[in-house]
């Protein structure tokens, strides 16, 4: 999650957790709940990226992309 989030705020140029840090628990700083979809924030990016930083940013780590499936999605965006 936290690549995504890293993604996520590099696409928005702010930080997107700077709202939610007084509700973060500091033993447990994990979002439990969904940051607003990249997907429609950013419309103009191309839809697979910002599909696959939505995913990344799944609060269940279980229902996140794997690495080589993210590698996948970012090698086609590259040609």
């Amino acid at each position: 999650m936290g690549a995504g989030i890293l993604v996520y705020a590099a696409a928005l140029r702010t930080n997107p957790l700077a709202d939610l840090a007084d509700d973060l628990d500091g033993d447990d700083p994990q979002v439990h709940a969904r940051l607003p979809a990249l997907t429609t924030l950013r419309p103009r990016l191309p839809r697979e990226l910002t599909a696959l930083i939505d995913a990344c940013l799944e609060p269940e780590p279980g229902r996140r992309p794997q690495v080589g499936e993210a590698v996948e999605v970012l090698y086609a965006l590259s040609w």
